[in-house]
């Protein structure tokens, strides 16, 4: 019942937005999920006790038990699916063989892993797949080896008195995102691409020779901090908290020697203190735990800060002379949080945090959109250039906005909501976790006295072992913005729609005026969800528009429009019949920019991405040629 539950209240969110939506329509981040994994340790924290019951899952390789003291060692190339679990003083040797793991490591009770020399690949199929970590007094040391993590950073958790050493290694492909606490620390030496590090409690960090590394300096509650970060070269050795002219109530020690690519980012805390000059910041975040509504507009990546204080009641920070790279949001508890207007790098809501971003755009500067534990999170006409990640039983809803260049994750019971939004991937469902995809494409005009083709999508995306389908849809209309009655267009229909015709609109005896068209979902348990879409009916004048479709062809508006960076163009061919096509986009004067398709297609619903890179602001047109004539549409670049 708890995940009825769960769905049901986001139909019971869509069904009170839309009204209102309707009429309004008149690569780095901090890792909060590494941190969460690192601190919940509980789990794990049993697994000697699980294997003295004997109760040793299938799939994992344990060194250490029964026999403490063990010490393995991997000497020809090795591939492993399933959990490592090292520990009782055991020891995991891989010496100089490649090797790639698909699984988390796990290293307890004094165990310790090496890898000396070779490539040493942990295979990932999105953000933090798959973890390694340290608890007790264990170690995991890479000497003169690669590592790479399929283009996905790999989260790290240090524990109690954990030791990470890198001597002379090589990261790539994703690189790592370490989170150190207790006593723990992480040392590396003439190593490269070290990736992203936090440090917490008495944590330290010991940098010496090193090329590329990110570091954020966390500003936590009730601490004091004035400072300057370090230049992107250090010759000589700088450190923190010594190298601040005031740091109270901050405990972690951080070093570095000799060190050059070097990238600061900060972390702060409701109800901290900063003053930050003189610096150049990668991302400035804020982790919000606030009893009151908090709304925040304007904010713009990028931008050069003379004398700026940030505009919260929960903290005080002030910014002179400093560069702010990335924006990034992480409400948390139960705060109320609302941005807008803004071009911003990340937002992950944890808790039981409500987010609401509106007329915004995540560039991904600062990471990606994310939502964790039961937060909800709406994205209002609001584009995105990054992942997105669903997880727990959490939920995120967009309603009219645009994910493109995108991966879309929903895993662990989470929920999405795709309403009247553009996608470019397909979402990746997991177990006990959906998708619901609804939109009116087509039309937002139309004649009256004529039959419209009504065009959009109609797709409930189930994950594994979720008892939950899609028994039905239909369309209805009604007249005004907010009709008050609704007359159906269609019967029930079982058939998911993807893009695609959902029915013929017959407009033959009706009055020119707004009308509102809405997409009904019904699912198996009853519960429904609508979107809906505004199309202004006028009658036929007596000269000839022009037309979208010729000769079975279909030519749609791209999305989005005015285009900023990437826009999408759709056409749709017959079933039969001559289905040879040109798509071209030409300049205002009729000359050729690009040819985006050229040949023969397919029937169906086809789409070409055009990136707009290059491109001075102004009127562009896409022009479809077929045998049967020439359909063109005007695509705006802003």
């Amino acid at each position: 019942m708890k995940k009825c539950f769960h769905l049901a209240s986001i139909f019971l969110i869509a069904l009170i937005l839309l009204p209102g939506l309707v009429i309004a329509q008149t690569s780095i981040h901090y890792p909060v999920e590494v941190l969460r994994n690192a601190r919940n340790t509980a789990e794990i924290a049993r697994i000697p006790e699980q294997l003295a019951q004997g109760d040793i899952p299938v799939g994992d390789m344990i060194v250490g038990y029964p026999n403490a003291n063990e010490v393995r060692e991997i000497n020809s190339d090795f591939t492993w699916v399933g959990r490592i679990i090292v520990l009782n003083n055991g020891v995991l040797k891989f010496n100089n063989v490649e090797t790639t793991i698909e699984g988390d490591i796990i290293l307890l009770n004094n165990g310790k892993v090496e890898i000396n020399g070779g490539l040493f690949t942990i295979s990932q199929h999105f953000f933090y797949e798959h973890r390694l970590l340290l608890m007790n007094t264990t170690s995991f040391h890479v000497n003169n080896a690669v590592m790479q993590f399929s283009n996905f950073p790999y989260s790290i958790g240090l524990i109690d008195s954990a030791a990470l050493v890198f001597t002379g290694a090589e990261l790539s492909k994703g690189g790592i995102t370490v989170a150190a606490m207790g006593r723990s620390q992480f040392s590396a030496v003439s190593s490269t691409n070290v990736g992203e590090n936090l440090f917490f409690d008495n944590a330290q960090g010991v940098f010496e020779d090193c090329i590329g590394i990110l570091t954020w300096f966390d500003i936590p509650k009730g601490s004091e901090v004035d400072f300057s970060l370090p230049s992107r070269s250090i010759p000589g050795t700088w450190s923190y908290p010594d190298s601040a002219r005031v740091a109270t109530g901050v405990h972690t020690r951080v070093e570095y020697r000799r060190s050059h690519n070097v990238r600061t980012a900060i972390m702060s805390h409701t109800g901290c203190k900063l003053r930050v000059s003189n610096s150049d910041i990668l991302a400035f975040g804020s982790i919000i735990r606030y009893n009151n509504p908090l709304k925040f507009e304007g904010f713009v990546n990028k931008a050069e800060l003379q004398n700026f204080r940030f505009p919260s009641p929960d903290r005080d920070v002030v910014f002179t002379n400093c560069r702010v790279g990335a924006w990034n949001f992480y409400p948390s508890y139960q705060t109320q949080f609302t941005l807008s207007g803004s071009v911003f790098g990340e937002i992950l809501s944890m808790g039981r945090a409500r987010a609401t971003v509106m007329n915004s755009f995540c560039d991904g500067t600062g990471g990606y959109i994310g939502s964790m534990d039961t937060t909800e999170m709406v994205l209002v006409q609001t584009q995105v250039t990054t992942q997105l990640n669903v997880r727990d039983y959490s939920r995120i809803i967009a309603f009219y906005s645009t994910i493109i260049n995108s991966t879309i994750n929903v895993d662990g019971n989470g929920v999405l909501g795709l309403l009247n939004s553009n996608y470019s991937a397909q979402p990746s469902i997991g177990p006990n976790s959906a998708a619901i995809i609804m939109s009116i494409d087509e039309p937002s005009a139309g004649y009256t006295g004529s039959v419209i083709p009504v065009y959009g999508t109609a797709r409930f995306i189930a994950g594994r072992d979720l008892p939950v389908f899609m028994r039905v849809h239909w369309l209805d209309y009604g007249l005004t913005a907010q009709p008050q009655a609704w007359t159906k267009i269609t019967q029930p229909s079982s058939i998911p729609r993807y893009r695609e015709k959902l029915a013929d609109w017959y407009a033959t005896n009706l009055q020119p005026g707004m009308y509102t068209l809405r997409l009904n979902m019904e699912l198996s348990w009853g519960d429904t969800i609508a979107t809906t879409r505004q199309v202004v009916l006028q009658n036929r004048p007596v000269t000839v528009e022009p037309v979208s479709s010729v000769g079975g062809f279909e030519l749609f508006r791209n999305y989005p429009n005015p285009a900023e960076a990437m826009t999408t163009i759709g056409f749709r061919a017959p079933e039969t019949g001559d289905r040879t096509i040109t798509l071209d986009v030409v300049d205002a004067y009729g000359r050729k920019i690009t040819t985006l398709a050229q040949g023969e297609v397919r029937a169906g619903y086809h789409e070409y991405r055009l990136s707009t890179a290059g491109l001075s602001r102004g009127v562009y047109y896409y022009r479809l040629r077929t045998r049967g004539g020439i359909l063109t549409r005007p695509l705006l670049v802003r």
